[in-house]
């Protein structure tokens, strides 16, 4: 079933993440630091309803609201303005703005959805989109990457005269783990840094960038990470030539057949939370020797990643009370 597509505008960046925080799980949520962001966005994206905050420096809501009321077969869609100004004249301007509804911070997020949900329906069903969710979240990695190599002799020779050298890894492979529990971070980096090189992500949205940057050859992810979701994720990165294949495997602690339908429709492995961490390194082994972009060169050497962007875990003192396998 389509989900609504909600349009958050602040140049709060907490209350963007309270926003997703709290509507997320039940909306397509995307976000906005300032008023000319939203408004590419919001032709982009073709969100279900804006969020959006009065008191934004250089451009305000009121002005942005007046741009999206100006666009052709968009003069419905819903715009739920909030603000700190709670005066009766403050109401009135953002009304005659153009604000289907006003709210005043803070938020409790029980209002929040309570006032989303009344819009929504009013609104009617979603609308179909040009792009999906996931397709959103690629752009926002992937936008200006290539698919489909140079299109002519003078770009191809432009290509490889920019092109870095070759970057092999210098281990078995390379391993990207996304999970927002430190604890499993610290043991699945005991488990795979000795074989292989091994980068750690705490979300989706860190997990995108490190793929984009880092290219691993293999990606362990857990299915209920913050932000971006592990499906989401999966989705997004399915959509890159060189991802088409990336071996992935999912981890959950819900045995729910509709999730491991999903899993598997990725062409991907599951396996249920707490795991044995011998099998999972087995079938990460499997695996990496059958990783397509195992042999391919990489932008950047595993020694060339800062430390503090590898993501990993402080190891414990007592490395043997780490019970790493179950």
């Amino acid at each position: 079933m389509a989900r609504y597509r909600i349009l958050a505008v602040d140049d709060d960046q907490d209350v963007l993440d309270f926003i997703k925080e709290s509507v997320g799980d039940k909306y397509e949520v995307v976000t906005s630091l300032d008023g000319p962001e939203a408004l590419v966005k919001f032709r982009e994206c073709e969100p279900d309803l804006i969020l959006l905050d009065v008191m934004m420096p250089g451009m305000s809501g009121y002005e942005v609201c007046q741009e999206i009321r100006k666009i052709p077969g968009k003069k419905n869609v819903p715009v739920i303005m909030l603000s700190a100004l709670d005066s009766v004249e403050d109401h009135k301007a953002g009304y005659r703005e153009g604000a289907t509804f006003y709210l005043t911070k803070p938020i409790p997020p029980e209002r929040l959805i309570r006032n989303i949900e009344v819009q929504l329906v009013t609104a009617g069903p979603p609308k179909p989109k040009k792009l999906s969710f996931e397709q959103i979240i690629a752009r926002r990695f992937w936008k200006d990457m290539p698919q489909n190599g140079p299109t002519s002799r003078k770009e191809k020779d432009t290509k490889l005269q920019d092109k870095p050298a070759a970057v092999i890894s210098t281990k078995n492979g390379r391993i990207l783990a996304v999970d927002d529990d430190e604890d499993i971070l610290r043991i699945m980096t005991l488990l795979f840094e000795k074989e292989y090189e091994f980068l750690a992500a705490k979300d989706g949205l860190d997990a995108l960038r490190k793929i984009h940057a880092y290219e691993p050859d293999l990606v362990v992810i857990d299915i209920m990470i913050p932000k971006v979701n592990g499906f989401q994720v999966c989705s997004a990165i399915r959509k890159i030539d060189r991802y088409v294949h990336l071996p992935v495997v999912f981890l959950t602690g819900k045995d729910d057949p509709k999730i491991r339908e999903m899993a598997e429709s990725f062409n991907s492995c599951f396996m249920l939370k707490p795991c044995n961490y011998q099998d999972l390194f087995k079938n990460v082994e499997k695996l990496m020797e059958k990783s397509p972009t195992l042999k391919l060169p990489k932008k950047v050497a595993y020694d060339q990643i800062k430390p503090e962007d590898k993501g990993l875990p402080e190891h414990q003192e007592d490395k043997e009370k780490v019970n790493w396998v179950d």
